[in-house]
């Protein structure tokens, strides 16, 4: 009987400290940044012509805004062969998924670092960025080092070239009788032909073009009609043009992210206007993907900031 009352006890302390843990399990929240972004590879080590799959997800709230950049040609020495972003998932927690793969090969053998992406988001009237972490790729050779030299055969003896020419003789007779012909002709004519003196005209200097196509721009009258994204989409075509022109810089064809990384590795843009582009940039961004709205009074200062950093960059020396 004894035994039976210690045993009842016993039990009765442990479910009743099995229901304090699970009282206490409940409390624990876990709680989630606005916006969260992961990176990984499929595999850390290939072959050369094998294809890495690099996938970038980002995990926000549904209250934030955020672009995936997409990398046009290649992205820490790797080429991007091609690349596939799902739509952004809703999920029931309020929660808002995408995800962006792309396939990425290379035939050099060496250590390659896919570098840190840069995730532009926008979240109570802010925007700012988000970065992930670099990640390494090893890519091999398929030769084994055994097979190293296996394919490699011996150079040929030298070749008698008198023998050559004796077994040649008829054929490199006709050869030379018609490269003498044919010279022969040229230089009659050459002698005939009168001389065309062609003059090539310079180059159109590249604030020029610009300034022509803002002038059209401001004929379209986008900005009294209130279409004010296309108002943006246009001057921010015209101020990439003018870079590339001017500055040798790839602007048109990539993204703000690939031009924003090459604009800081370049030495030869003035700094003092890379953060005036910056913010022109990630404001064109946030209009022309984002329907961010702005006034006419910001779109006038937009149009006049680029008329300005077009007149303090232009080339001075050419009329």
């Amino acid at each position: 009987m004894r035994n039976i009352i210690i045993n009842l006890i016993f039990i009765t302390l442990l479910l009743f400290q099995t229901g304090c843990l699970k009282k206490e399990s409940k409390m624990i929240k876990t709680s989630k940044q606005p916006i969260e972004v992961k990176v990984s590879i499929d595999k850390p080590s290939v072959k050369i012509g094998d294809i890495i799959r690099y996938t970038i997800e980002v995990d926000a709230a549904s209250n934030v805004w955020f672009n995936i950049p997409t990398f046009s040609e290649n992205i820490g020495g790797l080429a991007v062969y091609d690349w596939d972003k799902s739509e952004k998932e809703h999920l029931p927690n309020g929660r808002v998924i995408q995800t962006q793969t792309s396939e990425l090969e290379t035939y050099l053998v060496d250590d390659y670092e896919i570098p840190a992406t840069n995730i532009i988001y926008a979240i109570n009237g802010k925007t700012n960025y988000i970065s992930g972490t670099p990640i390494y790729v090893e890519v091999t050779s398929i030769a084994s080092t055994n097979d190293t030299f296996s394919g490699i055969r011996d150079i040929k003896g030298p070749v008698n070239i008198l023998s050559l020419i004796k077994k040649k003789s008829k054929m490199l007779m006709v050869i030379i009788g018609a490269a003498l012909l044919a010279a022969l002709i040229v230089i009659i004519l050459i002698r005939k032909r009168k001389e065309i003196i062609k003059v090539v005209a310079p180059p159109t200097p590249a604030h020029v073009i610009a300034y022509k196509a803002l002038k059209e721009l401001e004929a379209k009258h986008f900005i009294e009609n209130n279409h004010i994204k296309e108002f943006y989409y246009e001057l921010s075509n015209i101020l990439r043009h003018y870079i590339e022109d001017r500055f040798a810089l790839r602007a048109p064809e990539r993204t703000t992210e690939e031009f924003l990384m090459e604009l800081n590795n370049d030495r030869s843009f003035p700094k003092e206007y890379r953060d005036l582009l910056k913010k022109f940039m990630i404001e064109s961004d946030l209009v022309k993907f984002a329907n961010q709205t702005v006034t006419s009074e910001n779109a006038h200062n937009a149009e006049e900031r680029t008329v300005e950093f077009i007149d303090q960059t232009k080339e001075t020396d050419i009329e």
